[in-house]
């Protein structure tokens, strides 16, 4: 029976090839660095977003909250209906949550774009917000754990080097 050190992977039909522990452990970090990127990158476009929106909408308005619009997951987003420039209009935000921010029937204090009477923010919804920090903290988690992940690896790895180096020298008198 064979058994195979770190440094060797089995790659059918008998054949080996040598790995080097810190090509893999750079593969690892390399993933996980990468993952940690494309989290950090959607958390600051959530982030942009939703700063964008809460720029663009300068015009408050009392809006009556007339449903709760919900999705396939029983998520929920509250209808709200105002009237901004003699018309009356009726949208929702595109964040769902658990407990939305307002139940039907409510009155709520919403922002609107004056350019685009459709585009609202509400204040006391943090749903997005909150998501951009969220993946914005998992990012930096991940890249950072690959890189101390591979700093410790690769420390581990020299110090066994050495010590197998020092066991092959001759004495020396």
């Amino acid at each position: 029976m064979r058994t195979y050190t770190s440094r060797h992977a089995y790659m059918g039909r008998g054949a080996v090839r040598n790995v080097s522990p810190i090509k893999v452990m750079a593969l690892v970090t390399s993933i996980m660095v990468i993952i940690g990127m494309v989290f950090l990158a959607v958390g600051f476009g959530v982030n942009k977003g939703h700063q964008h929106t809460k720029a663009v909408c300068t015009e408050e308005v009392n809006a009556l909250v007339v449903d709760i619009k919900y999705d396939s997951s029983g998520l929920g987003s509250p209808v709200y209906r105002y009237d901004f420039g003699g018309k009356e209009y009726k949208t929702n935000t595109n964040t769902y949550s658990n407990h939305p921010p307002y139940d039907k029937g409510d009155t709520a204090k919403i922002m609107i774009s004056p350019d685009d009477p459709e585009k609202i923010y509400v204040p006391t919804d943090n749903t997005a917000g909150m998501l951009s920090k969220i993946f914005m903290i998992l990012g930096c988690s991940l890249a950072g754990i690959g890189v101390l992940v591979f700093i410790l690896a690769s420390a581990v790895i020299k110090s066994g080097r050495r010590q197998q180096m020092q066991k092959n020298e001759p004495w020396e008198m």
